[in-house]
C-alpha cells in the first residue's frame, strides 16, 4: 500500500519567502523613518518649508505602509507554517490509519 502524503515543503517555502519580504519591508519602513527631512535641504526660499513637511507627511505614509505589509507577510509565512503542519499530521494519522485496522484488512483482501 503506497503511503499518503502531502507535499509541505512548498508551502514551507512560500511561508519563508514571507518572511524575508516581511523583514525587508520592516528594514524599509525602518529606514524611511529614520531620515530628517529640512527645509534648509531646499535652500533659502519661501516654500521650502511647506515642500519638507509634505515630504515628511509622505515620509511617514511610506513607513506606516512598510509596517503593514510588514505586518501582513509575516502573517502570511505563519499561515504557510501552520497549514504545512496540519498536512504533515494529517500525512502521518492517514498513514497509520491506513497501515492498521480495517483499511490494512480490506487493502490485504484485495490483493
Amino acid at each position: 500500500m503506497a503511503d499518503m502524503a502531502y507535499d509541505t515543503e512548498q508551502l514551507r517555502q512560500g511561508g519563508r519567502i514571507s518572511r524575508q519580504a516581511s523583514q525587508a519591508a520592516d528594514t524599509a519602513g525602518q529606514t524611511v523613518s529614520g531620515t530628517l527631512v529640512s527645509a534648509g535641504a531646499f535652500g533659502d526660499v519661501g516654500p521650502a518649508g511647506a515642500l519638507a513637511n509634505v515630504l515628511d507627511q509622505a515620509k511617514a505614509e511610506h513607513a506606516r505602509g512598510a509596517t503593514t505589509a510588514s505586518v501582513n507577510t509575516d502573517v502570511s509565512g505563519q499561515r504557510a507554517d501552520v497549514t504545512a503542519d496540519a498536512g504533515d499530521t494529517l500525512t502521518q494519522v492517514t498513514t497509520v490509519a491506513a497501515q492498521n485496522g480495517v483499511s490494512r484488512s480490506v487493502a490485504d483482501g484485495m490483493a
